[in-house]
């Protein structure tokens, strides 16, 4: 009897477990807001070496732009859709490269927080100054 009661008490205990990830887990995809034309799927298939061209074919606008100076200061956010779109369609018609030449790294957000205490999917390309993928970011952030 004692041994099916300890059989049983770990059983509930995976159970338990179990239920919590996966609560987590889909909280956590509904924490996370994506800019309107992300797809996992095109996500995955960035690579490193692939002009913004590409990674806009792809993906299409970020939901946020940041930008590193070759001091490694961190220039401002632009956030607005109207400039970001400007930006970057200014950025891929002088084949990508970044319009400041102060600039070192460009970081392309395609997902956010969705309040600023959730927990969310970071999906992240960074590009050199010549516009080309250097770097492909996919975590989770832990608010």
């Amino acid at each position: 009897m004692k041994r099916i009661f300890i059989v049983f008490t770990g059983f509930i205990i995976v159970c338990i477990v179990c239920i919590s990830i996966l609560l987590f887990l889909l909280d956590e995809k509904e924490s996370t807001v994506y800019s309107s034309n992300y797809k996992e799927s095109s996500f995955m298939q960035i690579s490193i070496g692939m002009s913004k061209r590409e990674v806009f074919i792809l993906l299409g606008f970020p939901l946020l732009i940041h930008t590193i100076a070759d001091t490694g200061a961190r220039g401002e956010a632009l956030k607005d859709r109207r400039i970001i779109e400007k930006y970057v369609k200014a950025s891929i018609e002088k084949k990508g490269a970044i319009p400041d030449y102060h600039l070192k790294k460009e970081y392309w957000s395609f997902s956010k927080q969705n309040t600023t205490t959730s927990d969310y999917y970071v999906r992240r390309i960074v590009f050199d100054k010549k516009g080309v993928v250097t770097d492909i970011i996919s975590e989770i952030y832990y608010d």
